[in-house]
């Protein structure tokens, strides 16, 4: 295990083939915990794995999808049941900051529109009750979004976000749920937050009527309109629109 311990960037790949391999080896002897020594090495690949979880940098999601690939073909005991559900606790952080930063940098959220990419950073983004929006009123998606005025890129992945529950809601996300989306856009702070960025400033012309189209579509799906307040420039543009 010692080896998988380098400093060096070239060794980066190494460190995640050797993460799925101890992952695997940790999975298979997860039940043996019989005598001392087996007790010890079962903690030993915990920490190990844990600890290069933790220090995966850019190629977490690498790490991510390694652990989900496990986790999907379930449970047959609690060791091995726990030790993924341990990893996946610290994968969290890695999954959050990517959520937050996809808020702020540029074209971070219409990278997220089609159907397979980055579940995991989705089911984040669309979790009311989780980290990225809690607490309401001063969530890490809340502080962000707030730029908006003076940040064209969050301006620009609000209304990317607008558009990607959309797609959510439409069915057409790879393991995000409608209920999820429908959440969401039900909790008034965090609905009034994400259209408030959306429409800081004016858009292009020829945006604006599939903006008022989505807003249609939001407040079917159950959004207050209250919370997706028509800004002057889109009523002036919409009456011109006839």
């Amino acid at each position: 295990m010692n080896a998988l311990w380098s400093s060096e960037p070239s060794c980066d790949a190494n460190r995640s083939d050797g993460f799925v391999k101890l992952l695997d080896l940790s999975i298979s002897w997860s039940n043996f915990r019989v005598n001392e020594s087996d007790i010890t090495a079962r903690i030993r690949e915990r920490e190990v794995l844990s600890a290069l979880l933790s220090n995966a940098g850019i190629h977490w999601s690498s790490y991510i999808e390694a652990i989900n690939e496990k986790y999907g073909k379930g449970f047959d005991t609690q060791p091995r049941e726990e030790l993924l559900k341990e990893l996946l606790q610290v994968a969290q952080l890695f999954i959050l900051n990517d959520a937050s930063e996809r808020l702020s940098k540029e074209c971070g959220v219409s990278a997220l529109i089609p159907y397979e990419a980055s579940p995991d950073t989705k089911l984040v983004m669309f979790d009311a009750n989780g980290p990225l929006w809690t607490p309401i009123g001063n969530s890490l998606a809340e502080q962000i979004l707030a730029h908006s005025n003076a940040n064209s890129a969050v301006q620009r992945n609000a209304l990317d976000f607008l558009v990607l529950i959309q797609c959510v809601l439409r069915g057409e996300a790879a393991r995000v749920s409608k209920a999820s989306a429908v959440t969401l856009i039900k909790s008034a702070p965090i609905c009034k937050a994400i259209w408030q960025a959306a429409t800081a400033r004016p858009l292009q012309f020829r945006k604006l009527a599939d903006l008022r189209k989505l807003r249609d579509e939001l407040i079917e799906a159950g959004a207050n309109p209250d919370c997706l307040a028509v800004p002057e420039w889109l009523t002036i543009a919409t009456d011109s629109l006839g």
